[in-house]
């Protein structure tokens, strides 16, 4: 029997968020993804997310996040699994995106996020949002949820929140995008049953690998970190699994490491891409207002980073 969406949500563990390459005049670069493809394919990356905080969809308009997923969907041609981002945007937005990308073929779910806007004060308005979209979906396409309080700066309680999803939208609601430091929060998360969580930030794989050994619930993450440096994260996992610790700490503090001589705070957006340009797979612009890392910065990633690196190379 094949496997269905569902069931592939729940077995991939390398996600990664793709970036929305573009060309020297801003149109969206249609000509690199097929390359882009492979070489995601090539590090062991088993899925991806179109339209993400790192591609930054909530900045493009409906039809060309539209257009986006068609031309990875193009691309990846059933080969990996497809979660496109619907959410960050108005929600009539939401629910005409939420309806169109769920009755593509070749897309194996859809993911929703707030809208980026002031504190709602309670998260009645969240929830209605949320189910709305949600309700837009195709039956039987996999629903996810991003959580990321840093960029939506929205408080609210993750748990209660998921809670009332899986209860309102049922089993069609399968996971969640945890991109938050919290770890008593996230073991909460990945003990409820049918509950698929996926990590955000790289910087929480070596311990949420740790704290799941032998739970026989496996570690699944989406971070940019994945587009260049998926394979040093499958080794920081290997390691753990066979009682090497030493060498998961090796390989953690690599890709922390990386992170840290990447990431400018005031280019977060670009900086999080500037990787594939090292590996020959630039991904061009920003979609605007967003501003592009000046040469300076580009020189100084240089200087400490190189695709010749280990944390590429495994």
């Amino acid at each position: 029997m094949a496997l269905t969406s569902a069931d592939l949500v729940q077995l991939v563990q390398f996600i990664a968020p793709v970036f929305t390459p573009r060309d020297g005049s801003g149109e969206i670069n249609f000509d690199i993804i097929p390359d882009y493809f492979e070489h995601l394919l090539e590090t062991g990356v088993q899925g991806i997310l179109v339209g993400g905080t790192a591609g930054q969809g909530f900045l493009q308009s409906v039809q060309d996040r539209i257009k986006v997923v068609r031309g990875f969907i193009s691309a990846v041609r059933g080969r990996l699994l497809v979660i496109v981002h619907t959410g960050g945007c108005p929600l009539t937005d939401c629910v005409h995106l939420t309806r169109v990308v769920s009755e593509m073929k070749g897309v194996d779910g859809v993911m929703l996020s707030p809208p980026l806007c002031a504190p709602y004060g309670d998260t009645t308005g969240l929830k209605h949002y949320l189910l709305t979209a949600g309700r837009a979906a195709v039956p039987g396409v996999p629903i996810l949820y991003y959580h990321f309080p840093t960029l939506t700066h929205l408080e609210y309680d993750i748990l209660d929140l998921t809670h009332f999803l899986i209860r309102e939208l049922g089993e069609q609601f399968l996971g969640i995008k945890y991109t938050a430091t919290d770890e008593n929060e996230f073991e909460e998360l990945v003990a409820i049953k049918g509950l698929k969580v996926f990590i955000g930030f790289p910087s929480m794989v070596l311990n949420a690998a740790q704290k799941l050994k032998g739970t026989g619930t496996s570690v699944a993450m989406i971070t940019a970190t994945n587009n260049y440096a998926n394979r040093a994260l499958k080794k920081i996992l290997d390691f753990v699994e066979s009682d090497k610790d030493a060498e998961a700490m090796d390989w953690q503090k690599k890709v922390d490491d990386l992170m840290g001589n990447v990431v400018q705070k005031d280019a977060f957006m670009m900086s999080l891409q500037f990787p594939m340009e090292l590996l020959d797979l630039p991904m061009g612009p920003p979609t605007l207002p967003l501003s592009d890392l000046t040469a300076d910065a580009k020189r100084a990633i240089r200087n400490k980073v190189s695709a010749k690196d280990t944390v590429f190379e495994v």
